[in-house]
């Protein structure tokens, strides 16, 4: 039962920080929404960085689980890539500019904990699927399976973002398509580039 209340407060935490920013929410907004008085919440948390901690400790934990399940599973790398694709789009579609501006300007640890995570864990993800792809011939052996993961993180942390997209008409999801589109066609033996168009179109 406490779990599942710790669970609930941690839910609806990242739903508010996400959609408004951390500075911008109050413990008594998160508690309200809850149905709970704050005092509960602070039987759970600490305060509302105790709280932070524990959204993006969650967080992490779930994009890890659904990318380390994905590269686990027996399918074809064309597939993953599509799958990815859903991954990618589900998390950066829910977090907001301001969001990530906060963490940035107030919360640098835990900002480095994020950076830290996307280099150390989902890195040796997708080079294990990356090392799949060239094992399938649907990767080009010539390149570095690192390289390209490194160019397409940065091209999603450089596109994908709430300030670019509100200069341009093109949505979060058709940002990271157009991405794995301009990356992929480029890295893609010609058989495979037929079949990719399954999941870029």
């Amino acid at each position: 039962m406490q779990d599942d209340i710790k669970e609930r407060i941690v839910r609806i935490a990242a739903d508010k920080f996400f959609q408004h920013g951390i500075t911008k929410v109050t413990l008594d907004e998160i508690a309200e929404e809850a149905g709970m008085s704050k005092k509960t919440v602070y039987k759970y948390f600490e305060g509302k960085d105790d709280l932070l901690k524990a959204v993006i400790q969650h967080q992490l934990q779930l994009v890890e689980g659904k990318i380390s399940e994905l590269v686990q599973q027996q399918e074809a790398f064309e597939t993953k890539v599509g799958m990815i694709l859903l991954i990618f789009g589900q998390q950066v579609g829910r977090i907001g500019r301001q969001f990530i501006t906060d963490l940035q300007r107030f919360f640098p640890k835990q900002w480095k904990e994020i950076e830290n995570f996307r280099r150390e864990k989902i890195f040796l993800h997708l080079k294990r699927m990356f090392q799949q792809g060239q094992q399938e011939g649907v990767f080009r052996s010539d390149i570095s399976a690192e390289l390209f993961y490194l160019v397409l993180t940065a091209a999603i942390q450089g596109v994908a973002t709430p300030k670019v997209l509100s200069e341009h008409s093109f949505s979060v999801t058709q940002a990271i398509r157009g991405i794995f589109r301009i990356l992929l066609e480029g890295a893609f033996t010609q058989p495979a580039q037929k079949r990719i168009h399954t999941f870029l179109d």
